[in-house]
C-alpha cells in the first residue's frame, strides 16, 4: 500500500500539465502489451507489433496525457482491490466538471510498483482495451488506411474545430462506429459543438451501452439537461456505488 500510495504521489505532482515523457518511467510496458494481447487474441501479433511501434514514446503514456488535457487538478482519491489487484482511482477535474480514472498497478519484474494500464470512466475502457478494439474493427475494414487517416484528421480538428471533427468521426464504418471508445469521443465532441449535440451524443451512447456502468457518470449531465433529476440522482448513486464516496 505505501509503494502504491508513493508512486500515485509522485503521478500527481506530474500531472497538471502532463507531459509524456514524465509519465513513462510509472509505466509497465511489458504488462501492458500483455493485456493488450488478452483482449484480441485473434491479431495477438499484430496489436504487439503496434504497442511495440510505440515504444519509444509509450502510448500508454501519450493516451493518457491526452486524456489529461486542459485539466485543473488529477486527485489521488483511494486504492481498491479488484481480483487480487490494486486498483488507485484518480478524480480528473476541470474546474467545471469531473470525471474518473482508475490506474491498474502491478509489480515490476525490477520489484518497483508500476501502472500496468488505465481506465477513464469517460471512455468507459481501458487504454489496452480501446487498442486491441481498434485493431479488431480495422481488420475487418478494407478501406483501414482511410479510417486511420480519418482518425488521425478528428484528432487534429477536435480542439479547434469540434463540429468538423465529429462530421468525420461520424464517416467512419459501422464496425468502427460502434465502438465504446468512439462513442465516447463523439460525446466529448459534442460537448463542445452545442448542448443539443452533446445531449444527442448522450443519449445515442446510453441506447448503444445500456448495461455499462461508467455510462452512469456521463449519464448524470443527460438526466439534468432533460429535466430528469430524479434520473441524475439515480445515476450518482451508481456511480457512487462504483467508485465510493467523493464530496466532489
Amino acid at each position: 500500500v505505501d509503494e502504491a500510495t508513493t508512486l500515485v504521489a509522485k503521478l500527481e505532482g506530474v500531472a497538471v500539465p502532463c507531459n509524456a515523457d514524465q509519465f513513462r518511467p510509472f509505466i509497465d510496458s511489458d504488462a501492458f502489451r500483455d493485456r493488450v494481447s488478452k483482449h484480441d487474441p485473434e491479431h495477438t501479433e499484430a496489436v504487439v507489433a503496434k504497442v511495440a511501434g510505440f515504444t519509444g514514446m509509450s502510448l500508454v503514456a501519450t493516451k493518457w496525457c491526452a486524456w489529461l488535457h486542459n485539466i485543473d487538478d488529477y486527485k489521488f482519491l483511494r486504492l481498491r482491490q479488484v481480483a487480487g489487484h490494486s486498483r488507485a482511482v484518480m478524480r480528473r477535474s476541470t474546474g467545471l466538471t469531473a470525471t474518473y480514472h482508475e490506474l491498474e498497478l502491478v509489480r515490476s519484474r525490477d520489484g518497483k510498483v508500476r501502472v500496468a494500464d488505465v481506465y477513464s470512466y469517460f471512455k468507459g475502457e481501458w487504454i489496452s482495451e480501446e487498442i486491441a478494439a481498434l485493431q479488431k474493427a480495422g481488420a475487418k475494414d478494407p478501406a483501414a488506411l482511410t479510417t486511420g487517416l480519418k482518425l488521425a484528421k478528428v484528432t487534429a480538428l477536435e480542439n479547434a474545430e469540434p463540429a468538423e471533427a465529429l462530421a468525420v468521426l461520424d464517416s467512419l464504418p459501422a464496425e468502427m462506429l460502434a465502438l465504446r471508445s468512439i462513442q465516447g469521443w463523439r460525446v466529448k465532441l459534442g460537448q463542445n459543438v452545442s448542448m443539443e449535440v452533446y445531449k444527442t451524443a448522450l443519449d445515442e451512447l446510453a441506447r448503444r451501452f445500456p448495461d455499462d456502468p461508467s455510462v452512469a457518470l456521463l449519464a448524470i449531465d443527460g438526466a439534468i439537461l432533460g429535466g430528469d433529476l430524479t434520473g441524475a440522482l439515480r445515476s450518482l448513486d451508481l456511480v457512487g456505488a462504483q467508485l465510493g464516496p467523493d464530496p466532489y
